[in-house]
């Protein structure tokens, strides 16, 4: 896209300095050690033939057919050439006898050295005399670069045509005697002794371009070595140019980041654009027969353009920030856009010329629109500026090289391809720093977010932030209704009177310790466990075993008393620990009945459980004060008669009745209970632990 803005407008400048001359042409002497030739002002005449026509056979469907009939690639070129001698005729062209008759009543020389004729869609003929003082034969390859259609070259010795050559994209590859890429021409001529001097004629046809011929001579090995050295720059800078497109594709799947789409997409298009005006789209010759060339330029250079807008809009936020300026842009894109469906039905010299003219209003609003942003610290309307500066360099540098105000050099030659390069570096480099800033600013937003997930984990289970994530309501993610469990009601017994500093440490120690084992084997998929914590109470908690978790072991009162044992082994363990000079006991309740899970009608929803089995359980821990009167404090595990039923023969032998109606007792809200059954933990202990591990 670039290219286009700015070789257009620099070359209208140059071509503007053009004046005739009346001076007499001066011969080109070359040696047989001559290497490399480069004309001066004086040594090349010019004209512009009356003939005035543009090649659009690809749009006559009978032509393409005959010549996709074509077999050979010398029967494809007959057929171009044919063609182009058939518009010549028709459009009055001059044949090579009649500019060879006419000698200098047409030529006008340049006094430049390079001619640069500010004509489009027309035909120039140039000439050029040289005088050979070799004394060998040598082969030297006589080039010309320019925007052509086609060239024709013929060489005169003693008033005859000696050599004719046919060049251009629309030539088959294999019939050009040079193999030109993109706006290279020539033909390979042969000097000796007996051919001193000679006279080259070039009869150039170009469509919708400034008609600029820059013509130089290389001997043989200078033309091999030109080339070689060409071909690593060229596989460099696209082999690089697709690396930077592959490199901003990835960045793009990786971050979804719109901006690194567009500026992929941008150059991928200008990397072809950049492949056809260096003609390696010749490779899709013998199926498009170098249409290619023609149509693939103003297609791929409005598609360039209104990439490169959508990118500016994203790079430089104008859609977030400067609104007006983000409407200007969007008309230019939707003009682009306009444009670019209208250019399929405009002449190629029309549509050439309005996307030049579009390209440089573009490219001066845009450098505008950086300035303003700069002005106003936007930092990357300053790497923008930058990068954009360099392109508009390296096209002056290119421009002043090929007029011959600055000395030749290899990097002056394709100074055009080193600052889009490095433009697209740097803009690679600012883009580098957006996908940082992204990182980081989604590792701050991960790490927040993981910091929220292991605070909401200390309020939900694992499984409810899942069912949550995946879309269903929070009062989904727990059963409720009603249901049947046993409760645990574990309480340290006379836990104010316990002076000690650490007090505190241990009931967390010990709360802590006998969560893990309600909480062992949690299946997050079957919402089954141990049991489930109620709630704590201080110095106590409440458990339920079978709601509404579902209890790993086929008993839900089975698994309630290895629970309360599992809560007995922990407390002596930290105990233990303690040292304290007094003894300390627990007493642990466990009562089997109904039991419901709900959550509030109104306000914050937080899981709750209530049921008988909730209030037996602790009605049944307290039954221990009767139990323990008139004994030694102890701890203790007391049952619900339903409970111990429940139980295996051998887990009953080791409890001890307590007739209610004996020792006329009631247990508080459970009026009908004639026993329950107990068990001190205390004595018996180290008994008990080696039964759980033989159960465990």
């Amino acid at each position: 896209m670039q290219y286009s803005v700015l070789y257009s407008l620099f070359l209208a400048i140059f071509c503007a300095f053009y004046s005739q001359s009346s001076l007499a042409q001066t011969d080109i002497i070359l040696t047989d050690r001559a290497l490399r030739y480069e004309p001066h002002a004086g040594e090349i005449a010019y004209f512009k033939d009356r003939a005035n026509f543009e090649t659009r056979f690809w749009r006559n469907k009978k032509f393409m057919a005959r010549y996709h009939e074509m077999k050979s690639p010398q029967q494809k070129a007959s057929l171009v050439e044919k063609f182009y001698q058939d518009m010549f005729e028709k459009h009055d062209s001059l044949s090579i006898d009649e500019v060879m008759r006419a000698k200098d009543e047409l030529f006008q020389i340049s006094e430049t050295a390079i001619p640069g004729i500010s004509f489009t869609a027309n035909v120039v003929w140039y000439r050029i005399n040289v005088s050979y003082l070799g004394s060998l034969e040598r082969r030297y390859f006589f080039m010309a670069e320019g925007f052509f259609r086609h060239m024709e070259v013929y060489v005169v010795h003693d008033g005859k045509v000696i050599q004719r050559n046919l060049t251009g994209s629309f030539y088959h590859p294999s019939t050009r005697d040079v193999f030109d890429w993109g706006n290279e021409f020539g033909a390979p001529i042969t000097l000796s002794p007996e051919k001193r001097n000679i006279t080259v004629y070039f009869k150039t046809h170009s469509d919708g371009t400034v008609n600029l011929f820059n013509f130089k001579i290389y001997s043989e090995g200078e033309y091999t070595l030109s080339k070689k050295h060409w071909y690593i720059w060229q596989a460099f800078y696209f082999g690089s140019s697709f690396g930077l497109f592959i490199y901003h594709l990835i960045i793009f799947l990786i971050s979804r980041q719109r901006v690194y789409a567009l500026y992929a997409s941008f150059l991928g298009c200008f990397i072809l654009v950049f492949l056809t005006l260096r003609g390696f789209g010749v490779v899709l010759h013998d199926y498009f027969g170098g249409i290619h060339v023609s149509l693939s330029f103003n297609t791929a250079g409005y598609a360039c353009l209104l990439l490169f807008l959508l990118f500016t809009r994203n790079f430089l936020g104008t859609n977030k920030q400067y609104k007006r300026s983000d409407w200007f842009l969007r008309g230019l894109a939707v003009l682009t856009f306009i444009m670019w469906v209208g250019s399929f039905w405009q002449s190629e010299v029309n549509g050439t010329n309005a996307l030049n003219i579009h390209m440089i209003v573009c490219g001066l609003i845009l450098l505008c629109l950086a300035c303003m942003l700069v002005a106003r610290g936007n930092r990357n309307g300053i790497l923008y500026l930058v990068a954009f500066s360099l392109t508009i360099t390296g096209f002056i540098i290119y421009t002043l090289s090929s007029r011959r105000f600055l000395p030749h050099s290899f990097f002056a030659e394709n100074a055009v391809q080193v600052g889009s390069f490095l433009d697209a570096i740097l803009l690679s480099v600012a883009l580098g720093d957006k996908i940082r800033v992204l990182i980081q600013e989604r590792y701050e937003e991960a790490k927040k977010k993981n910091h929220a997930y292991n605070q909401l984990g200390k309020v939900f289970y694992p499984h409810q932030i899942h069912q949550i994530e995946s879309g269903r309501n929070l009062e989904d993610t727990m059963p409720t209704g009603p249901g049947e469990g046993c409760v645990i009601c574990f309480d340290i017994i006379g836990s104010s009177k316990i002076q000690h500093v650490k007090v505190k440490d241990l009931f967390r120690k010990v709360f802590l310790r006998c969560y893990e084992h309600i909480m062992e084997g949690y299946d997050v998929n079957e919402l089954m466990s141990n049991g489930y914590r109620i709630k704590e109470m201080g110095d106590g908690f409440l458990c339920s075993v079978g709601y509404p978790f579902k209890s790993r072991n086929p008993s839900t009162a089975h698994g309630a008393l290895e629970l309360a044992y599992r809560f007995a082994q922990v407390f002596q363990e930290e105990i233990s620990t303690l040292d304290y000079d007094e003894p300390i006991h627990c007493g642990i309740g466990i009562a089997a009945d109904s039991i419901s899970g709900f959550y509030p009608e109104s306000g914050t929803k937080e899981y709750d459980l209530y049921g008988r089995a909730i209030i037996l359980a602790t009605r049944y821990e307290g039954m221990r004060k009767i139990i323990l009167k008139d004994k030694e404090p102890a701890s203790i595990l007391i049952l619900q008669e339903r409970v111990y039923k429940s139980l295996s023969k051998g887990e009953r032998e080791d409890f001890t009745v307590f007739d209610l109606i004996e020792q006329n007792v009631v247990v508080r809200d459970d009026p009908a209970a004639s026993k329950l059954y107990y068990r001190f933990l205390d004595s018996s202990y180290a008994h008990e632990k080696v039964r759980l591990r033989k159960v465990g």
